[in-house]
């Protein structure tokens, strides 16, 4: 199965049924820790991305902050190496609960086929680009390849009530698209 299209499919399913999964993207970092604080969670957005950062020399891609089997965990994927490495962390221990590499490198929408060099902005100011054109929380984002260009894509619960999303060039941080769907 495509990352691309797990991830969609996820974001779909999580936005469909409310479920607690929070995207923790630039301007949601005090939310998240918020969140983190009234779950009475032991390990900050900051401590988890330090302990995953020990074990795996990279860059962070996408950061989640979700509750599963009735565990609140952060799911960090990390870039290292031109490899993609999957890892949860337990919220409440520090403790690094799953660590896999993702094998997927044959997927041309994938990520991991974005050549670094592209890569000027990070996840982090890309999202705060995608916020101002499209106010409201960041539910979803990931780095791809389309069509031999790195770009970020984050999908947006706007303050209007409605679903955007935004894709941001990662070489020029310039807005590509940005596309509405109708709640009808």
């Amino acid at each position: 199965m495509k990352l691309t299209t797990a991830l969609l499919t996820g974001a779909l399913v999580i936005g469909g049924i409310g479920a607690g999964s929070q995207f923790i993207g630039p301007n949601d970092r005090a939310q998240a820790e918020k969140k983190a604080a009234e779950q009475d969670l032991k390990i900050s957005y900051e401590k988890a991305k330090e302990i995953v950062l020990n074990e795996q020399k990279g860059s962070i891609s996408e950061m989640e902050l979700e509750r599963e089997s009735g565990v609140w965990l952060y799911d960090i994927e990390v870039k290292s190496g031109g490899k993609d490495y999957d890892f949860h962390v337990n919220a409440d221990s520090g403790e690094i609960t799953k660590k896999k590499q993702d094998d997927n490198q044959d997927d041309d929408s994938d990520d991991s086929n974005v050549d670094s060099k592209q890569i000027k902005i990070s996840l982090e100011e890309a999202g705060k680009i995608a916020l101002k054109e499209a106010k409201g929380t960041v539910e979803e984002a990931e780095l791809e390849n389309e069509d031999g260009k790195a770009v970020y894509s984050f999908e947006i619960q706007g303050e209007n009530g409605k679903d955007a999303e935004v894709e941001i060039s990662a070489e020029t941080g310039n807005v590509l698209k940005t596309e509405w769907e109708d709640e009808d």
